[in-house]
């Protein structure tokens, strides 16, 4: 003898839950066993659990994005928006496309778009177009150096004609590969120094927007007239602002042997102590860390903190236009 019928709302609650709830739950709502949901899943034909709802799979994901499974801790480091879902006894880990593109606007800096097919995880938010082209025009060889790269290298350097941006240009490689390589092979010439100039608020604007955009330190100093590391070391004089004061720099020295430094909230590996101590052991204004310290920049240089950056600096100018 067969169940009880299946009424249409019920048939409408299967649907929509199918894919996004486990099958206990499901069971559990409609009032039925677990192989009765499934047997009527088969015969609505509504496929594989892990195909029916807003999210892909993690190995899914990582495979879309073209980034090896052993790259994940890295992300999650970083606060990859991974979930877990359940059908039945088995356990899924599982990104919400959503979530991702949300997180992938603030970490731009971890993934390479350019490996992306184009709307492989659907529709693409708009943002996305600008970093792919960024990320295909920071494209840089990582093979072993070949003789002749070698050769061209110390004919550029004996010259005293370029910079070390030019030379990067010239053989595909990033500014660090060249400096690295000047290094490993003991070359005694150095590429032209570019001229100090002070920074116009054109060319600070136009650095944060292109690190927000996903362009890297060498096409952004392309771009600028500057090398690389000039850029760099700009982007991290803005998010520590602090970092070059010469109070903190002796608040700094003088906490070196400070035990508890790195567990006071004051203390800031970047600035040194914020409120300008000098014995964090017996300190009276010591504030035990409680929760993952918040330096305001991370090794990764995140784009939001570019971003919001940006956006003060755009307010600040808009309200003396006004």
């Amino acid at each position: 003898m067969g169940g009880k019928p299946w009424s249409a709302e019920e048939y409408e609650l299967l649907k929509s839950h199918w894919g996004s709830k486990s099958l206990r739950y499901i069971a559990k709502l409609l009032g039925r066993s677990e192989n009765a949901v499934k047997i009527k899943v088969d015969r609505l034909g509504l496929g594989p659990f892990l195909e029916n709802g807003e999210y892909v799979t993690l190995n899914q994901l990582l495979s879309a994005i073209g980034m090896w499974y052993s790259r994940k801790n890295r992300l999650l480091k970083n606060g990859f928006p991974i979930k877990y879902m359940r059908n039945n006894k088995n356990r899924f880990a599982v990104v919400y496309i959503e979530d991702f593109w949300e997180w992938a606007e603030q970490h731009k800096e971890l993934i390479d778009f350019s490996k992306i097919p184009l709307n492989i995880l659907g529709k693409e938010p708009v943002w996305v177009k600008a970093s792919r082209t960024a990320d295909y025009n920071n494209k840089a060889k990582t093979s072993p150096w070949t003789p002749s790269e070698d050769s061209q290298l110390v004919d550029m350097l004996k010259s005293y004609r370029y910079y070390i941006d030019d030379i990067a240009a010239a053989l595909n490689r990033t500014e660090g590969a060249v400096k690295r390589r000047i290094h490993d092979l003991g070359i005694i010439y150095r590429p032209l120094k570019h001229q100090s100039r002070p920074w116009t608020d054109s060319e600070v604007l136009q650095l944060l927007e292109m690190r927000s955009s996903g362009y890297s330190w060498s096409a952004i100093g392309k771009k600028l007239g500057r090398s690389g590391a000039s850029c760099s070391g700009k982007f991290d004089n803005l998010a520590n602002p602090y970092y070059n004061k010469r109070y903190t720099r002796n608040s700094k020295a003088a906490l070196r042997e400070c035990f508890q430094k790195e567990t006071c909230s004051h203390w800031h590996k970047a600035s040194g102590c914020d409120v300008n101590g000098n014995n964090c052991d017996s300190c009276e204004m010591f504030c035990r860390l409680t929760g993952e310290r918040d330096t305001g920049w991370n090794s990764t240089k995140e784009c939001e903190a570019a971003k919001k950056i940006l956006e003060e600096m755009m307010n600040q100018d808009s309200n003396n236009k006004q």
